[in-house]
């Protein structure tokens, strides 16, 4: 029996079988080549879409807290001065913490992330009551009430704040 070695293994025949082989290896090596770079893009594109919806689920959260703030601003507005003017920038403000609560819960990742954005609301909801409360018993709200979408409460700035930090 003749003895197996590599020369004589990889040793071809004919001419075309020789210059076939290399060629054959050759595309071989594209062909993984390709499917590890499909897989790699694949990779990388998906993690884009999670940081982009991560970005977004932020931004909504901060404009919230931003729009939360300015409420408390034109709360202390309407108790030192009494001016309605106040009271029609929280209703408009309002709007704009609810929206992007809204949108921070339709970008959530997980069900975690949906029950703090509702706790936040919850708080909320709380302090626009007191916030209608107080609009109503202030000297200067010569008895109107306004009617706000949502309603806040008391330290909403830093529930989001602290809900954004976690």
């Amino acid at each position: 029996m003749p003895r197996l070695t590599l020369p004589r293994l990889v040793r071809p025949t004919s001419l075309a079988a020789r210059m076939a082989a290399p060629s054959i290896v050759l595309v071989i090596a594209i062909l993984i080549a390709g499917l590890s770079t499909v897989l790699v893009l694949n990779r990388i594109e998906s993690a884009g879409d999670h940081q982009n919806r991560s970005m977004q689920f932020t931004v909504a959260l901060e404009n919230s807290a931003v729009a939360a703030k300015a409420i408390a601003n034109d709360e202390r507005g309407f108790l030192l001065t009494g001016k309605k003017s106040f009271v029609d920038e929280v209703v408009k403000r309002r709007d704009t913490v609810s929206a992007g609560l809204q949108k921070a819960e339709a970008l959530a990742d997980d069900e975690a992330e949906r029950a703090r954005v509702a706790a936040v609301a919850t708080q909320i909801n709380g302090w626009n009551a007191a916030l209608d409360a107080a609009f109503e018993v202030h000297p200067g709200a010569r008895f109107f009430r306004i009617s706000g979408t949502r309603q806040h409460d008391i330290g909403v700035s830093r529930a989001i704040v602290t809900m954004m930090a976690d």
